[in-house]
């Protein structure tokens, strides 16, 4: 499934998988230095500090994402929600793209967190409009997870709310959160029902989808270890995302004592987490690498407990597990023609060993994120695998 469709806001022809954040350096810390750090820290993409920003801002923190190679996603004041009823709709974004269209930074235009359905017809009138003046850049909008109240949705079901906003709005990228880790050790039960729905959501309108994952303890959310973190990512790419979004890499001012751990403190010192995620992005954009152009096949989960929403291994799929584990396997078919199977262990307190077959006799490879090469792997009929907690591995075969 090449993903040319006119159902987006844009076509979206990506060249490298995109990592980014929620909450950039306010402006007191708008500064090269800073920037460097960010990029040193394995992002390719900048979103919007969490405070106001301004038309000046913005064009520093464009000035400074060209000299350091970042891309930025730019939030403005001006941006309206609709352009119906309000007489100056049009004439505020053609300000906005004549202050930004030209700049070699730009990614595209940040609209919106989190709407309501009811909002969904006027956002789609402006992006057909910033699509129209604006067609080499792409306009943001995030949605909400599926835990979220039916009032909060404007839906009556979760994909009945994912369903309405691609049809109505037409995004260039199907972009969702989710916060897993509750502070009493426990989990959310719906955090794979989530990825199966944005990921089904996004393959039916021929689009890709972004995830935003925790790193900030905050609320009821507990500080995470890099297991954690690393199982957000990995099971995010199993699933086919394209995208990788941290939540926040900046501590949000004005927040309550419950906000702890950011990536970067609010009087600007790396935490523990700065480290710990410049790591977990170093895999996935080596990962991130391989699977950008290749299709989502199948995901399926081995193991038991299943969890919910997950799906058991389909009677053809092309890599069948032998072995123990809980594991997540995602199935691509790349451009070159080859199948990767990407195998993401769920356990993220313990490793697995386990052991992999597949169906196809063809030389098999594995890739190392670390080095980015393909190794091949010793003929015979299964295929062992040494997974450490949340850890995963990419196979791949012609055929």
């Amino acid at each position: 499934m090449r993903r040319t469709s006119v159902n987006r806001g844009a076509v979206w022809h990506p060249d490298e998988f995109v990592l980014s954040f929620w909450c950039g350096p306010p402006e007191p810390f708008t500064t090269q230095e800073r920037y460097r750090e960010i990029k040193f820290a394995g992002f390719t993409h900048v979103m919007p500090p969490c405070a106001a920003t301004t038309p000046a801002l913005n064009r520093k923190i464009l000035d400074l994402c060209a000299r350091v190679g970042l891309k930025a996603f730019v939030g403005d004041p001006r941006m309206p929600l609709r352009i119906e009823q309000e007489p100056d709709a049009k004439a505020r974004l053609d300000a906005i793209v004549a202050d930004y269209a030209g700049h070699p930074a730009l990614a595209g235009y940040h609209l919106t967190d989190e709407p309501n359905a009811g909002a969904f017809p006027g956002l789609a009138q402006v992006v057909a409009y910033l699509r129209e003046r604006d067609p080499r850049h792409h306009t943001y909008i995030n949605l909400f997870p599926n835990y979220a109240e039916a009032n909060r949705l404007g839906t009556p079901t979760y994909p009945e709310h994912l369903r309405r906003y691609m049809e109505t709005v037409r995004p260039f990228v199907l972009s969702y959160d989710h916060y897993h880790f509750f502070q009493d050790g426990g989990e959310r039960a719906e955090f794979f029902a989530n990825l199966a729905d944005v990921r089904r959501a996004a393959n039916a309108h021929d689009t890709h989808f972004w995830n935003i994952v925790l790193a900030t303890q905050h609320f009821g959310y507990r500080n995470l270890n890099e297991a954690e973190l690393r199982y957000e990512a990995m099971q995010t790419l199993a699933y086919g995302g394209k995208g990788l979004l941290w939540f926040t890499y900046w501590m949000p001012g004005g927040v309550d004592p419950s906000w702890k751990e950011p990536m970067i403190s609010g009087s600007g010192e790396r935490t523990p987490h700065y480290y710990q995620v410049r790591r977990v992005n170093r895999e996935v954009a080596a990962f991130g690498r391989e699977l950008l152009r290749a299709d989502s096949l199948h995901v399926f989960h081995t193991g038991t407990p299943m969890p919910a929403g997950a799906a058991a291994p389909p009677p053809d799929a092309p890599l069948t597990v032998s072995g123990p584990g809980r594991l997540t396997v995602g199935v691509f078919r790349a451009p070159t023609r080859h199948t990767l199977a990407f195998v993401a262990n769920v356990d993220y307190r313990n490793g697995v060993t386990t052991q992999v077959k597949t169906a196809a006799r063809n030389p098999r490879e594995r890739f190392d994120p670390q080095s980015g090469r393909w190794t091949l792997l010793p003929d015979g009929e299964t295929v062992a695998l040494t997974l450490a907690p949340a850890a995963a591995a990419l196979l791949r075969w012609e055929g």
